[in-house]
């Protein structure tokens, strides 16, 4: 597996800085009034696939344009290619809805996260780990 770890290190600035745009349960969706986070800038919540292809864009209007191009079940096949992942590491671990697949303990710090900023948090902690490890902790899951 060669990572893109150039758009990893892109995904988690953009995580980081506007925490209300991460829902791991979506690849790419719309705010909705009500939801318990304040509505993003873009007015769009994405998981990691979704922040994946925004991030491989040259600006967020460019790689949002792009993520709703993208018919709904092709954006975590597209992300795979982006971000160098085998089709069953993307699938079965970083892309799960309800981080079933990710390794321990960020499986962990993501189901017991109270808050969106929180669930944030994991997954930046996640793909933080997967640059420190060159993918390998999502390898054998």
């Amino acid at each position: 597996m060669k990572l893109n770890k150039p758009l990893i290190r892109k995904m988690i600035k953009r995580i980081e800085a506007i925490p209300e745009a991460f829902d791991q349960a979506d690849f790419a969706g719309r705010w909705a009034e009500g939801e318990d986070r304040p509505k993003p800038p873009c007015g769009t919540v994405a998981c990691l696939a979704g922040e994946a292809v925004i991030c491989a864009a040259p600006n967020a209007k460019v790689g949002l344009r792009r993520l709703f191009r993208l018919p709904y079940y092709r954006i975590p096949m597209r992300a795979e290619q982006l971000l160098g992942l085998s089709r069953s590491t993307a699938f079965g671990d970083l892309f799960d809805g309800y981080a079933d697949g990710w390794p321990q303990p960020f499986r962990s710090q993501f189901r017991s996260a109270k808050t969106y900023k929180g669930q944030a948090r994991a997954a930046v902690n996640l793909l933080k780990a997967i640059l420190r490890t060159d993918g390998k902790i999502l390898e054998g899951q």
